[in-house]
């Protein structure tokens, strides 16, 4: 794809984690800190509520503004040095990058999931072609994606549009993470002063329930921690989702496993399998075990996860 004026901006625009997006700041400089920052805060707050959309837009100026504002968001969710808010941030931004694609070209398709890692091929049949190395790693975990329900050939994977959108999707969020966070040394003090002022007002609400307040632990669902997995499923998530939801063993184990899947994308180091979660469901069904108290929790988890 040439790399020139108009173009470059609509693809900065639409990915600004791509190539083009350096290459169109480049000799720009973003002046009006004050400015960029709030464009940046509301940047992240969107992202993690995963509110953060695309629009088409004909003004290439606003269309710089927006690049910009990737850049700051990016340095403030760095400077927060949260590690679920550097989750939803990312997700946020795939999102909406997917939101773009959906739009795009099969030639747009391609290109973004180059940019992505993701190298693939159209064939005559209008298929991408994907080995099977860059299908496995950024297959979204779907019963969709598992190898043996796709057409294979040649050490490639045959993909329709659709599927090849949510592929580039998981490698766009992958891309974005990669550079995450950026040391705090290589901030602006300014930034990194206001950004950690804004940490109170950036975290998820947590959900309230009848009873005996247990909404925190869907925040604890939601929330990826990169240790103390054990003792989180043994004390929390185990006798919550049988005894406080009433999930079977199954139901239970089913969900604890997604979760620790989400868990092993900050940290993959972990002896939790699906034969140790059950056994904890079971052992917490029949022994009728009530999670821990959200003090307690808090003892255990606020090194990862802000229960205000």
């Amino acid at each position: 794809m040439e790399s020139v004026g108009n173009m470059a901006v609509e693809l900065a625009y639409k990915y600004p984690f791509c190539s083009y997006s350096k290459e169109v700041l480049s000799d720009m400089a973003i002046s009006g800190i004050e400015r960029y920052l709030n464009f940046g805060r509301e940047r992240v707050q969107n992202d993690i509520y995963l509110k953060n959309r695309y629009y088409e837009l004909g003004i290439n100026e606003i269309k710089l503004e927006e690049v910009k504002s990737y850049v700051y968001s990016r340095m403030m969710v760095s400077a927060i040095k949260n590690p679920y808010l550097i989750e939803r941030f990312c997700r946020g931004e795939a999102q909406r990058s997917k939101e773009a694609l959906v739009r795009g070209d099969a030639e747009e398709i391609l290109y973004v999931s180059e940019e992505a890692g993701i190298r693939a091929e159209l064939n005559n049949d209008g298929l991408f072609m994907v080995g099977i190395a860059d299908f496995l790693r950024n297959s979204p975990k779907r019963e969709a994606f598992r190898l043996v329900n796709n057409s294979l050939g040649n050490g490639k994977v045959f993909l329709v549009r659709s599927r090849m959108i949510e592929l580039a999707e998981e490698g766009i969020y992958r891309k974005i993470k990669d550079g995450l966070p950026i040391p705090v040394k290589e901030l602006p003090k300014d930034l990194v002063d206001s950004s950690r002022k804004m940490d109170f007002d950036m975290q998820i609400r947590i959900p309230k329930q009848k009873g005996r307040n247990t909404g925190w632990i869907e925040l604890v669902l939601g929330t990826p921690i990169p240790d103390v997995r054990h003792r989180t499923i043994n004390l929390i998530l185990a006798p919550y989702l049988t005894n406080v939801k009433g999930m079977d063993v199954e139901q239970a184990a089913k969900v604890i496993y997604d979760y620790i899947e989400e868990c092993k994308k900050l940290n993959p180091d972990t002896r939790v399998n699906i034969s140790y979660i059950r056994y904890q469901c079971k052992y917490a069904k029949e022994h009728r075990l009530r999670p821990l108290s959200m003090t307690n929790a808090k003892a255990l988890l606020s090194e990862y996860i802000r229960f205000e």
